[in-house]
C-alpha cells in the first residue's frame, strides 16, 4: 500500500538469471538472497526505514481503530440536544460547539508544532489520553459547564486523532497515491458506522440514558487506542533512528545556563506560547458573545460587558497577526518560531485553498447546528432518522473521497476535481434549503432530502481531497505536518464562524417566530419550548401547537440556510485560481522522496509551481 514501485533492477536480475539458467543450487540460492535483500532494502527505503510488513501492520491497526472511533462518534453525534436540554439549556448547543471549535482552531497549529518538535508518536499518545477523558467527562457531567469542559478535551482528542493519521499517511505515501490512502481509513470505516451508529444511539436513548452512551465508548475507545499509540510511537522512533525523518528539535540545542533559559527556549521560542495565548484569548472573547446573547439570554448586545468582549477579542486577534508577521522585532525573542509561520500564506493557491475550506465549513456548520432539531420537530423524524438523513452527506463524502483518490491516481491531476466538486456542493445546499420549508411545509419525500445531502457530500469530497493533496505537495515533504494542520485549522475557523452566526440567528429569530405562530394559550410556554426542544417533541403531531413550533423552527433554519448559501457562492469564482499539481511518485512537487526528505528546507517555492502560464485555453488544468 505504501510502496508504490519496487526497483526494476531486482526483477531484471531474476529474469536474466532465469534466461541463462543457474549453474547449480548454490548459485541459485545466492542470487535469490541478493534479490530478497535488495527488495527488503527498497521496502524499508520507501517506508522511511520501516519494513513493508510493519507498515502493513500499522495500516491494519489504523483501520481497526478508525472503525471504533467512527462508531464512538456516530453513536453519540446527536446527543448534544439531550445533554443541554437536561440542564434546560437547549439553546446553548451552539455555545458548546463554539467551545469545541475555539479549541480546535488553537489546537491545530499546536499539534503541528508538537509533531515536528516533539515527535509524531509522543504527540499522538498525549492527544489520545485526552480523547478518552472527554467521554468520561461527558458521562459524568453534573452541570453544563462540565459538559463544555469535556468539549475542550473532545476537540483536542478528535482532531489529534485525525491530524496525526493524516501526517502518518503523508509521511509514508507518494503524491500519486496520497489522495486515496488519506481518505481510505476514515471512509471505509465511516460507512458502516454512520448508520449502525444512529441505531445504537436510538437504543441508548430508548433503553438506557445518554450518559451510558458516552460511558460505554469511553471504555471501548481506551482499549482500542492503546495498540495504535504503540504502533505510531514505534514507527516514528524507527524513522527517526534511521535518519529518514528529522529528529525532534524541542530538546535539542538547549542553551547553557539556568533552567529558566531552557524553559524560555522551549515555551517562548519554539512553541511560542505568547502567540498561542493571543490566539486563544482573542478567539474566545470575540466569538463567545455571538452565542450568549439573544432575546431570552441574560447577555444583551447593548451591555458593556458584551461590547468589551468583542473589542478586546478583536484587538487580541490583530495583535496575534502582527506577532506572527514580525517575529524578529523583539531583541530578546529574535530566534522565535512564530505560532503560525507567515510563509505559509505567501502562495496564492495555498491561500485560496484555506479560504475555500473556511467558507465551505462555515456554510456546513451554520446549517447543521440546528438541522437535526428541525428534522425532529418540523419533519417528525426520530433522533436516529434525523441522524441518518444528516449522515447521508458523511457517507457520500466517505465513498466519493475514495473514488476521487483513485481517479487522481490514474489522471495524475487535481484541479479538475475542484472545478467539478464546488458547483455540485452549491447546487445541493441550495436545493436542500429550499426543501426545508417549501410552500409552508417540509419536503415530504425523504428521498429528496437524502439526494441533496449526497450532492453536498460528493461535491465536498471531490474538491477537498484534491485541495488537501495540493497544499501538501506545494508545502514540501518536510512541512507536511504544519501544512496539514493549517488546512484542517481553517476548516475549524470556518466552522467556528458558521456556528457563531447560526447561534446569533437562532437565539434572536426562533423565539420571535414562536411568538408569531403559537396559539394564544401556548404563548406563555414559548420561552420554555425554546430552551428545551423535548417539550415540542411531546406535543402531539398535527395539533396547532406542534404545527406552530414546526413552522417557526423551519422558517428560522431556512434563514440560516440562505445565509450559508451566500457564504459559499464566492467559491464558484475562487476555484478557477487554484493551481494544478501534477501527481508523481515523489512526496512533493520538488522531487523529495524518502532519501531526500531532510534536505528539503523550503516551505514553498513558487518557481516550481508556476512553470506554465495560465491562458484562456488551459485555465481548467493550470
Amino acid at each position: 500500500m505504501v510502496v508504490e514501485t519496487t526497483g526494476n533492477h531486482v526483477s531484471g536480475l531474476r529474469s536474466s538469471f532465469d534466461r541463462h539458467g543457474g549453474k547449480d543450487k548454490a548459485e541459485t540460492a545466492e542470487v535469490t538472497r541478493a534479490c530478497d535483500a535488495e527488495e527488503s532494502s527498497e521496502d524499508e527505503r520507501q517506508g522511511g526505514g520501516v519494513s513493508r510488513k510493519m507498515i502493513r501492520i500499522a495500516y491494519a491497526v489504523i483501520l481497526i481503530t478508525s472503525l471504533v472511533e467512527s462508531f464512538a462518534q456516530d453513536s453519540t453525534s446527536d446527543l448534544a440536544a439531550y445533554v443541554t436540554s437536561s440542564f434546560n439549556a437547549h439553546s446553548m448547543i451552539s455555545t458548546a460547539q463554539i467551545v469545541y471549535k475555539i479549541t480546535a482552531v488553537c489546537a491545530y497549529p499546536i499539534l503541528g508544532k508538537v509533531a515536528d518538535l516533539l515527535g509524531r508518536g509522543e504527540g499522538f499518545c498525549l492527544t489520545m489520553i485526552m480523547y478518552t477523558l472527554c467521554y468520561v467527562l461527558f458521562a459524568t457531567c453534573k452541570r453544563i459547564g462540565e459538559y463544555f469542559a469535556g468539549q475542550v478535551f473532545f476537540a483536542i482528542g478528535r482532531i489529534g486523532f485525525k491530524t496525526y493519521l493524516y501526517i502518518f499517511i503523508a509521511d509514508t505515501t507518494s503524491l500519486i497515491n496520497r489522495g486515496f490512502w488519506t481518505q481510505f481509513p476514515a471512509a471505509i470505516t465511516g460507512i458502516p458506522s454512520t448508520y449502525a451508529g444512529s441505531h445504537i444511539q436510538d437504543a441508548f436513548l430508548d433503553h438506557s440514558t445518554w450518559r451510558w452512551a458516552y460511558g460505554t465508548f469511553a471504555i471501548i475507545l481506551a482499549g482500542f487506542i492503546a495498540p495504535l499509540s504503540c504502533v505510531m510511537f514505534y514507527v516514528d522512533h524507527v524513522q527517526r533512528k534511521n535518519g529518514k525523518r528529522r529528529k525532534p528539535t524541542i530538546l535539542m540545542n538547549l542553551p547553557e545556563g539556568s533552567l529558566m533559559q531552557k524553559l524560555k527556549k522551549i515555551f517562548l521560542l519554539d512553541l511560542d506560547l505568547i502567540g498561542g495565548f493571543l490566539l486563544l484569548a482573542g478567539t474566545i472573547l470575540f466569538f463567545v458573545p455571538f452565542t450568549i446573547t439573544g432575546k431570552t439570554s441574560p447577555k444583551k448586545w447593548n451591555q458593556g460587558s458584551t461590547i468589551a468582549m468583542l473589542i478586546i477579542g478583536f484587538i487580541l486577534l490583530v495583535l496575534f497577526v502582527l506577532w506572527c508577521a514580525f517575529p524578529k522585532r523583539l531583541p530578546w525573542l529574535q530566534t522565535r518560531q512564530p505560532f503560525i509561520p507567515i510563509q505559509a500564506f505567501t502562495n496564492m493557491t495555498v491561500l485560496i485553498a484555506f479560504l475555500m475550506v473556511a467558507l465551505d465549513y462555515c456554510e456546513n456548520a451554520a446549517f447543521n447546528v440546528y438541522f437535526s432539531t428541525v428534522l425532529q420537530v418540523g419533519g417528525y423524524y426520530t433522533a436516529g432518522q434525523a441522524a441518518r438523513i444528516n449522515d447521508a452527506k458523511k457517507t457520500s463524502i466517505d465513498i466519493a473521497s475514495i473514488l476521487t483518490g483513485l481517479m487522481m491516481k490514474y489522471t495524475k491531476r487535481t484541479k479538475i476535481f475542484v472545478l467539478t466538486g464546488v458547483p455540485l456542493l452549491v447546487l445541493g445546499h441550495g436545493l436542500l434549503v429550499w426543501f426545508i420549508d417549501r410552500d409552508g411545509v417540509m419536503e415530504e419525500n425523504t428521498v429528496l432530502l437524502y439526494v441533496m445531502e449526497i450532492f453536498c457530500g460528493v461535491g465536498r469530497a471531490l474538491y477537498m481531497t484534491a485541495l488537501q493533496v495540493t497544499i501538501q505537495a506545494i508545502a514540501g515533504a518536510t512541512s507536511v505536518a504544519m501544512s496539514t494542520a493549517f488546512f484542517l485549522a481553517f476548516t475549524s475557523v470556518g466552522t467556528l464562524i458558521g456556528t457563531a452566526i447560526s447561534g446569533v440567528i437562532w437565539n434572536n429569530v426562533a423565539i420571535d417566530k414562536l411568538h408569531d405562530h403559537l396559539p394564544d394559550e401556548l404563548q406563555k410556554n414559548a420561552t420554555m419550548i425554546f430552551k428545551n426542544f423535548k417539550l415540542a417533541l411531546k406535543m402531539e403531531e398535527g395539533t396547532p401547537g406542534r404545527l406552530a413550533v414546526s413552522l417557526a423552527y423551519r422558517e428560522t433554519l431556512q434563514i440560516i440556510g440562505w445565509f450559508a448559501l451566500a457564504v459559499i457562492i464566492p467559491m464558484l469564482g475562487l476555484m478557477f485560481f487554484v493551481r494544478e499539481v501534477e501527481l508523481t511518485d515523489k512526496h512533493d512537487i520538488y522531487g523529495s522522496d524518502q532519501e531526500t526528505l531532510s534536505s528539503n528546507s523550503k516551505f514553498i517555492d513558487d518557481s516550481v509551481l508556476n512553470k506554465e502560464k495560465r491562458t484562456w485555453s488551459n485555465w481548467w488544468r493550470v
